[in-house]
């Protein structure tokens, strides 16, 4: 059973398919303020196709299928658009998910982060390259929770010898955090490290996110 499964049945109570549709969709999009904007969005138009389907005055019994395509699809496509720019613009938004998590990097990634409300940002990342390299700085920028780079000291990096398998962590002070603890947050993290068999930089580059914790 989907969540709000019992407004969708009873708008589309009688359009089963509509409301097997509507579960489906409702479970795929995983984030709380897109599922509840969807819907919201279904639910408009359902209570207007529930209105004109009874409605004598609209003489409805007497279309034909695709009339009653062409009459309320267009409809129902702007509505549903319009519910996708009120949650862009944020009026749907019921609350960020601060579950953590990461993309994009490579070699040299994060298994663990926390950004303090005492503007830290500490990194736990590990070397994934098979070979020894030279960890030699890390930087990040908040762009939710906060704007803006972090310009402090860089406390753990840089380190000569950063063995294949190795984890260290780096923390990076002065962050521009503008959040309270529980509040979710995301940072863009560039990790500069060189392979010395080599001599050639390189940068592992990827997001972050999760709480703002105390």
């Amino acid at each position: 059973m989907c969540q709000g499964r019992p407004l969708v049945e009873a708008v589309f109570s009688s359009e089963p398919r509509l409301v097997a549709a509507a579960c489906y969709f409702i479970r795929f999009l995983g984030n709380k303020a897109m599922r509840w904007s969807f819907m919201l969005c279904f639910f408009i138009p359902g209570v207007l196709i529930t209105y004109m389907r009874s409605s004598a005055v609209l003489g409805l019994r007497g279309q034909s299928a695709i009339e009653y395509l062409m009459t309320y699809g267009w409809a129902i496509l702007v509505i549903l658009g319009l519910g996708v720019v009120l949650w862009k613009a944020g009026i749907l938004n019921v609350g960020k998910d601060t579950t953590p998590g990461q993309r994009g990097f490579s070699q040299v990634t994060p298994i663990d982060w926390k950004l303090s409300t005492g503007r830290n940002l500490s990194v736990r990342i590990t070397n994934e390259a098979g070979v020894i390299l030279n960890l030699t700085n890390i930087n990040a920028t908040l762009i939710a929770g906060g704007s803006g780079a972090c310009t402090g000291t860089v406390y753990g990096a840089p380190l000569a010898v950063f063995r294949p398998a190795q984890s260290v962590t780096v923390t990076i002070s002065n962050c521009p955090v503008s959040g309270v603890s529980g509040d979710y947050f995301q940072a863009d993290v560039g990790i500069i490290y060189t392979n010395p068999s080599s001599g050639i930089d390189h940068l592992s580059f990827g997001k972050v996110w999760g709480p703002i914790e105390s």
